[in-house]
Formats: structure tokens, sequence, C-alpha cells
């Protein structure tokens, strides 16, 4: 196995470890995040919150035609696969470097991101090269990211300056809306509950919600209108699921800039 090892190290030294379409065949499947980790030493580069609600709950979809991560319009047509052996520390390294600062290290350390595992533990990356969409873009935001797989149903993906934490979705998930699907009367209730995505969305909303209240709660007044407002908005699109989807996102985008 050292032998086998060596040579990987030695030709993704070189370029020459090889795409190949079926490495990610271990991946497909519907993933959920479970948490977002953002470097808490590097706060003023942040454009992600620790579990921000706009990432939080959100589903990645890994299939052999298609990558995409919920809540963002990017979509990785055809991806191929690239599987790259190497180390933790190299990889915080190299994808979350810190600017200089005394007295400061270079790059996070695992736990500093959620992370149960040794700085110099091995791991095997997954980085998704994509196709072409229909349009003859190439999906660049696909470009720096990387997948680990951490156990059968755990996953970690890079997404910008954040880190998330996902976890496989199970055949018989059942939706978990921000109140009591039993009690679920309007038909945008009842849509919400028939669907993980969309329950998921709702659960950030009222975190989106809740954490802006604490933000601005000098501004209350204003936001409870705003609140009110927009769960009008969304009531209206009653059992119209990809309009349920798109009202959502909005408030949680809104509420973020809160």
């Amino acid at each position: 196995m050292k032998t086998r090892h060596l040579a990987w190290l030695l030709l993704a030294a070189t370029g020459m470890v090889q795409a190949d379409s079926s490495s990610g065949a271990p991946l497909q499947g519907t993933w959920d995040v479970v948490r977002v980790a953002v470097d808490p030493a590097d706060q003023p580069r942040w454009t992600w919150r620790p579990d921000d609600p706009r990432l939080l709950g959100r589903e990645l979809v890994i299939a052999a035609d298609a990558l995409r991560l919920d809540g963002d319009s990017a979509r990785c047509v055809a991806p191929r696969w690239t599987q790259q052996p190497g180390t933790w520390a190299a990889l915080l390294r190299d994808s979350f470097p810190r600017p200089p600062a005394p007295g400061r290290a270079a790059a996070p350390r695992p736990a500093d991101l959620g992370l149960a595992v040794g700085i110099a533990d091995p791991l095997q990356l997954q980085r998704p090269t994509c196709n072409a969409d229909a349009g003859g873009r190439i999906v660049a935001p696909w470009d720096a990211t990387w997948l680990v797989q951490t156990g059968p149903d755990r996953l970690l993906l890079r997404h910008g300056q954040a880190l998330l934490h996902l976890a496989r979705r199970s055949a018989n998930a059942a939706p978990r809306a921000s109140f009591s699907c039993a009690a679920a009367a309007s038909a945008s209730e009842k849509t919400l509950c028939g669907s993980v995505a969309l329950a998921a969305w709702d659960r950030s909303v009222a975190q989106a919600w809740r954490e802006a209240r604490q933000r601005r709660g000098d501004d209350l007044a204003r936001l409870q209108t705003e609140q009110r407002a927009w769960l009008q908005q969304r009531n209206a699109c009653a059992a119209d699921a990809a309009c349920l989807h798109d009202r959502m996102q909005e408030r949680v985008d809104a509420l973020a800039q809160e």
C-alpha cells in the first residue's frame, strides 16, 4: 500500500494524475449541508458566516451528468473527476490561506473548520472538471471546488471561503420545516412539507429572520412589516414549488444583508 500511495504522490507532483469519469461514482446521490464552517481568524474576508442560512440545509446533487448545489445558479455539466492524494496540512494551506499577520498561523488548523482529523492525516481529494453548458459556457465557479469523503455518509465541499459539511440524504428522509408539518393548513405549507429541500429553505428563512432581528433589533418594526408582506407573497405561490423556492431564497438573501 505504501508503494502504491507513493506512486500516486509522484503522479500528482508531475501533473500526471488522470481524470477518471467513474471516480465520482461513490459520491453520486443527494447530500445535505449540515454545517457551514469558516476560518474564525479570517473574519475580515468572510463572504459567508458560520452556519450561514444561505448555505445551511442546501442540497448537493451529484449525478453522472451534472453536479448542482441548490441556491447556486452555476451547474457543472457532465463532470469528469480527478483523484489526488494529499494531506490536510497541504489542503488547508492551499485552500484557505490567511493574510500574513504577526503571531498568526498561515492557515487554519483542522479544528478551526470543524474537522476531527490530524494535520498530517492523508486524504483523497476529488476535483470535478466541468464541460461547457448548453450555452457553450464553462462553469468557472466549480474550478476551485474540491470534495473529500470522510465516511460512507459524510462529505466535505469547498465553497469559496467556506467549508461545507454534508450528510448523505437517506431514501426515507422526511421534510422538516420550521413549523409542525402535522399542523400544515395552507397550500404553501403543505407543499413545503412535501419536499426535503423546500422544508430546508423554510428553516433557513426562520434562521435568517432570527439573526436579522438580533442584528437589527432597533429596527424591529420595519423588519416585522417586511416579513408579513413577504409571507403574503410566499403564500400566494400556493402549491407552486418553483415559486416557493424562489421566494424563500430571495428572502434569505435579503435578510442576510440586514
